[in-house]
């Protein structure tokens, strides 16, 4: 997104209808109004994998598992060049970033599969593509032993983040958090695994860049009991910048060890799946508030809202083969 949309915009969330449907609504929040909006495509076993810049990519999720790039706003769509790999993953972790100064377009992919069967080892892998190569390069191949890659990460200032999970079945400690990062230099290729421990336990983990800050919104507890929200930035330790005050948390009722958070620039969206309410944070002015009430309603118990963060733009187009 270019500077002067920043302040035009700010930061949309899409919030389906429905699941596997195109249409739902947009939250501009400027305006605070809720938009009627329609996905620019309809691909059932498609969904929003990555964000960034003004450009949404949505992954299909079949066995090619085949990437696209949106702008939402243009109504412009790009396959993605063919699948790097056929064989199938269980984990797949992708994030989009735009170059300030080059514009190219890069899409890093990070997957991890069973080895065998030995649950502690797992294959793990990052594929890099960008808009200047056309083409899919493999920068990581190796096996991990006691740990996952997730299906989350960011990349923020020419780092790959990803989360990696442990594949202990019983942690060490009560306290013990089973999460870590794993970091990957874009441009050096050079993978590393974090030693820097979680805040706390955690669940529910999403990784943000704001502004070039890597930011982590998390629920704090384990045995599947969310007991509050918090959000961190990662400076030479995770720094604890806000936690949701216990008036928002009990706002959105029953909530379990599931739900959404995504954001850019200085604004962070969360919500619980089983509700259409959502919460805005503010960074730089440290404010929570809730958005406009959601037009939607719950129509059944199972009725789930999904939805993600996008920045609108008007001068950003994916690039195409």
């Amino acid at each position: 997104m270019v500077s002067d949309e920043r302040g035009l915009y700010g930061p949309w969330y899409f919030m389906y209808k429905e699941s596997q449907n195109s249409e739902g609504l947009a939250y501009d929040p400027l305006a605070r109004k809720w938009h009627n909006f329609v996905l620019p495509f309809t691909l059932p076993t498609a969904g929003p994998v990555a964000a960034f810049g003004g450009l949404v990519c949505f992954a299909e999720n079949s066995d090619d598992y085949m990437l696209y790039l949106c702008n939402l706003m243009t109504r412009k769509l790009a396959k993605l060049p063919g699948p790097y790999e056929q064989c199938r993953s269980d984990y797949y972790a992708v994030s989009l970033n735009i170059d300030r100064v080059s514009k190219v377009q890069s899409i890093v992919v990070a997957r991890s599969s069973r080895s065998s069967n030995d649950y502690s080892e797992w294959s793990f892998s990052v594929d890099t593509c960008s808009s200047h190569s056309q083409t899919w390069k493999n920068v990581v191949n190796t096996v991990l032993y006691g740990w996952r890659g997730g299906e989350t990460s960011v990349i923020c200032n020419g780092i790959f983040y990803c989360v990696r999970h442990s594949t202990a079945m019983v942690g060490n400690r009560h306290d013990e958090c089973r999460l870590g990062l794993f970091y990957f230099d874009l441009q050096m290729e050079k993978l590393e695994i974090g030693t820097l421990p979680m805040p706390c336990p955690l669940t529910c983990v999403k990784l943000i860049n704001c502004n070039g800050h890597l930011i982590m919104v998390g629920g704090i507890g384990k045995a599947d009991v969310v007991r509050g929200i918090g959000i961190w930035e990662l400076q030479a330790e995770w720094k604890e910048i806000s936690r949701m005050p216990h008036k928002f948390f009990r706002g959105f009722g029953e909530l379990d060890d599931v739900f959404s958070s995504s954001g850019a620039d200085d604004l962070i969206y969360i919500h619980a799946y089983g509700s259409p309410q959502l919460l805005l944070f503010n960074i730089k002015q440290q404010s929570w508030r809730w958005s406009q009430k959601c037009p939607m309603v719950k129509k059944h118990p199972l009725h789930l809202f999904t939805g993600f963060c996008f920045q609108p733009s008007l001068h950003v187009a994916p690039w195409s083969n």
